[in-house]
């Protein structure tokens, strides 16, 4: 009677996982993709200091961290008429997670004229709990659907952007986003992504390519001796160029930013990645796919695109900025190397994520050369980079807790008050940097 009732369930198993594959590409993958281009892009102008930031990979854990940090920053950093530093925030870039929260923020962030704390205290409340939801609860665990999960890691993206609508970005679009941006309510949005197909990095962002590029390499061309170090990075069409919505045939401006936050949020083979529909011949025949994944893979600081940014302001539209600064909210974990020092064994939970942690270096890695390259530029001295990450607090317990939170989509209360406490110990040590920063000192 049990082997009877063991190959019964084995084979309405088998039958419920075919009917769930049958479904998979025509209803999800193919036909539901972003509009083509209708109508272009805008140009965005900083004003006379560049201030941008960065959120880093991180799982909830970033999102989490990034969200304290910024209300941290509106409460501890104020300027001398009294508006806080977020209000100045030119440009926000994100991977991964990060991008949920950062998105979030560039949402829903109270109207740029008002000042009131309450307000804000509200708002910000209202951001850490939403940041701290169960994901992974709220977007897997639905029997009726598991057919279709557990056969392609893609429809899980489609149905964690599914979520981040109903309970984060309300279905909201570039254009909406734009319009904000337009009012000075939020900062410029930068969603980094990776194309699968070639390695090359993808931007989400309604700022158009002619604001990244300076010049046919942006702006690196000439960077073959330096006092350095001799450079041929290749970045013409290679590897480490960029990819846009317009390359593809796609409006950004229509498109819903939960296809950006769930293409950055991707981790192949457990999520994703995101199929993008090229209507571009120049990238192949028209109707083919280009597979964007976490944006961690090409940079885990979202630091590269700023620093483009930055690059063509001062190469193709010579502005003459009295100041610039890009502030780094750094979630990622650093390697602890003792236990594999005093073992001949890695635990199997830490492969994976030791083994994307020394990828990200090696990302980062081409990111900060990529900084020093166009330090011969007198401008770029004035780049300060300010990082803030629970590490910079110099305390060992906290450090220690901060350490134990692993990479999920979730994530414990008592984590979510580690955090808190590690924002407000940071952004107290960083806060005079800040302001001497933008005056300038």
């Amino acid at each position: 009677m049990p082997r009877t009732f063991l190959s019964r369930l084995v084979v309405l198993t088998l039958t419920f996982l075919l009917i769930g594959c049958a479904h998979v590409a025509p209803s999800r993958l193919v036909y539901r993709q972003p509009e083509p281009i209708k109508e272009r892009v805008w140009k965005y102008d900083d004003g006379d200091y560049f201030l941008a930031v960065t959120v880093s990979t991180g799982g909830s854990r970033s999102a989490v961290w990034s969200t304290v940090v910024l209300r941290e920053l509106f409460k501890q950093v104020r300027l001398d008429d009294d508006r806080s530093i977020i209000d100045e925030v030119d440009y926000i870039s994100c991977v991964s997670s990060g991008s949920l929260s950062s998105a979030y923020y560039c949402l829903k962030k109270p109207l740029h004229e008002n000042r009131d704390e309450e307000d804000y205290d509200e708002f910000f409340e209202e951001f850490i709990w939403e940041m701290s939801r169960n994901i992974e609860k709220s977007a897997f665990f639905r029997p009726r659907l598991w057919a279709r999960i557990l056969t392609s890691p893609m429809e899980k993206a489609f149905f964690l952007k599914d979520d981040f609508n109903l309970y984060y970005l309300s279905g909201l679009t570039f254009g909406y986003l734009q319009k904000r941006t337009e009012r000075g309510d939020a900062p410029a949005l930068i969603v980094n992504g990776t194309v699968l197909n070639s390695g090359k990095k993808f931007l989400f962002t309604t700022l158009p390519r002619s604001n990244f590029a300076a010049g046919a390499e942006g702006g690196l061309g000439d960077f073959r001796s330096t006092p350095i170090v001799k450079s041929n990075v290749p970045l013409k069409d290679k590897i480490y160029s960029t990819l846009y919505a317009e390359d593809l045939g796609i409006s950004i401006r229509d498109m819903k930013i939960s296809w950006a936050i769930a293409s950055s949020i991707s981790a192949p083979p457990i999520i994703g990645p995101v199929p993008l529909m090229n209507r571009e011949k120049p990238f192949g025949e028209s109707g083919t796919y280009f597979h964007i994944s976490d944006g961690g893979v090409c940079d885990p600081l979202g630091l590269e695109a700023v620093l483009q940014l930055f690059n063509n302001r001062i190469n193709v539209e010579k502005k003459n900025y009295k100041g610039a600064m890009i502030i780094v909210i750094d979630a990622r974990r650093r390697i602890d190397q003792i236990e594999t020092i005093l073992s001949k064994d890695i635990k199997v939970k830490e492969l994976t994520s030791r083994t994307n942690l020394i990828y990200s270096g090696q990302a980062m890695y081409l990111t900060y050369v990529t900084y020093m390259l166009s330090m011969k530029n007198e401008e770029f001295k004035k780049v300060k980079l300010v990082h803030i990450s629970p590490y910079v607090a110099d305390d060992p317990d906290l450090v220690e807790r901060f350490e134990e939170i692993p990479t999920r989509l979730k994530i414990k209360r008592k984590d979510v008050q580690t955090l808190e406490e590690a924002a407000v110990k940071v952004v107290g040590k960083v806060k005079d940097e800040i302001i001497r920063n933008l005056r300038g000192e």
